[in-house]
């Protein structure tokens, strides 16, 4: 993978602002949510200046009704459209399996710590793959929503990709969560390095290269300018969005939807 790209994100798949009329709600729920929390907080001000303790009462109400009102002046962003044109869903820098020219492009947005992107990608791909075969090219990208260990697994697959075994490196890290749920640390990652029998020496200093680091944070970023908040795994499918490990037959069908609407007959039924 090279360096993160440096092209804005595209307007029109950002988060709406919201306009004239959705502000003038907001201010108006505020002004209501605010007297409501005045109103109570005086209530209950009140009774409770009877038992001379109006101190602390008066700072929890006066707390809550300036909570009530951030709450209701925070808009709500409009969620990303449902279809994405292909040409922004992944770039030459993404990891690819498949043909280069074939007219699916299924993208994967996936955390190694997932336990349904584990499944996806032992039980499933591997059959799309094979069916699919010159219908379909795979994209893998990295949604980093699990922590430190997840963003360390990433690390691994990049530098195993440093010397061109990425997807062996791919697959073994979700074999292993898969049948033995190994922790993901250094040393595993350095032991799968092994088995892989890739050069340890330039394995280490790539994993532990805060560089490394920061070009897939960047790259999280750019995935999640895409989708919004997403769960793992979402897929775009010629951009059009697929949400969980759903069953092959599923995976099936909405790819022969996308075939039949490009007038492509599809392989499978």
């Amino acid at each position: 993978m090279s360096e993160l790209m440096e092209t804005q994100p595209n307007p029109e798949y950002l988060p709406a602002r919201p306009n004239r009329n959705d502000t003038f709600s907001y201010l108006m729920t505020a002004a209501i949510f605010f007297a409501l929390g005045l109103l109570v907080g005086y209530l209950i001000t009140s009774e409770n200046n009877d038992n001379n303790d109006n101190n602390v009462t008066t700072g929890g109400s006066v707390a809550q009704a300036v909570e009530a009102t951030l709450f209701a002046l925070t808009p709500t962003s409009t969620p990303p459209p449902t279809v994405v044109p292909v040409a922004l869903t992944y770039s030459s820098d993404d990891y690819r399996l498949g043909d280069p020219e074939a007219p699916i492009k299924m993208v994967e947005f996936s955390d190694y710590r997932c336990p349904y992107c584990a499944r996806f990608a032992t039980d499933t791909l591997p059959i799309l793959m094979e069916m699919y075969d010159g219908y379909l090219e795979f994209v893998y990208r990295d949604y980093i929503i699990f922590g430190e260990p997840s963003l360390l697994a990433s690390q691994g697959a990049y530098c195993a990709d440093e010397q061109g075994r990425f997807w062996d490196f791919h697959d073994m890290i979700f074999t292993s969560q898969v049948q033995e749920g190994i922790e993901i640390t250094s040393e595993a990652m350095i032991s799968f390095a092994d088995n892989l029998e890739l050069d340890n020496e330039q394995f280490t200093t790539c994993l532990n290269d805060q560089t490394v680091q920061d070009v897939i944070i960047g790259n999280v970023v750019d995935a999640s300018t895409l989708l919004g908040r997403a769960p793992t795994p979402t897929f775009l499918v010629n951009g059009r969005r697929v949400v969980g490990a759903m069953p092959l037959e599923s995976f099936i069908q909405i790819i022969n939807e996308e075939l039949e609407a490009l007038g492509i007959e599809p392989p499978v039924s």
